[in-house]
């Protein structure tokens, strides 16, 4: 009888996997009828929303050893998929990066999902492991094009702003936030895909060896 943590595992992977390939559909589609990037936000908004939230549960999985996924590459991962511009008139990179996190997240829910009932086959693990070599520049570039392009709108607009003073004497100014989370996003990244470098050669070499 599987443990009340597989169960647990197994939806929560299962129901993650299943809202991105929803949100890898919807920009596939807009990718190929056409749509403007502002109307693919429209159908994605909240359903992007809930499953990057949800996936913040990864980081209390890690803390509280419900998995054995290191917590540093656990929130540098989330950290990473947090720096999105939404709201905006969005550019053709918006289309780009979700068809980039909606394929290397419906891989990767998909892996653990089935890996809490069976040994994952050799194929699903094999795209685990290997298809961040092509999605993780595909997206660490939309992403940063975003921010990029973005930046001017989000400063005219002052948008997520609190000027000084206030009733709650607090201030944020949402585009030097936005310049400072990039900042420091950018000394992660090699860190992320050497990690990744480091996982896929241990992994596929052990399912190698099992398979010879």
């Amino acid at each position: 009888m599987p443990s009340l943590r597989s169960v647990y595992l197994f939806l929560y992977n299962s129901v993650l996997c299943y809202g991105w390939c929803y949100i890898l559909y919807q920009a596939v589609v807009s990718w190929i009828s056409g749509w403007a990037p502002a109307g693919l936000w429209e159908v994605v908004e909240i359903p992007l929303k809930v499953f990057q939230t949800a996936a913040l549960l990864e980081i209390f999985h890690s803390l509280f050893g419900i998995v054995r996924a290191p917590l540093l590459t656990s929130a540098l991962t989330r950290y990473e998929k947090g720096l999105r511009i939404g709201g905006l008139s969005l550019p053709f990179n918006f289309q780009s990066m979700l068809v980039a996190w909606g394929l290397s997240e419906a891989i990767r829910y998909s892996f653990f999902s089935v890996k809490e009932s069976r040994t994952p086959p050799y194929w699903l693990t094999w795209l685990r492991f290997s298809a961040f070599l092509v999605l993780y520049p595909m997206g660490v570039a939309s992403e940063m094009a975003l921010v990029r392009l973005a930046y001017p709108a989000i400063s005219e607009q002052r948008i997520f702003c609190f000027d000084m003073p206030n009733r709650l004497n607090f201030g944020l100014d949402y585009p030097v936030c936005c310049l400072l989370l990039t900042a420091l996003y950018l000394p992660g990244l090699p860190f992320l895909f050497t990690h990744m470098l480091k996982q896929r050669s241990k992994i596929l070499g052990k399912t190698a060896l099992k398979q010879a």
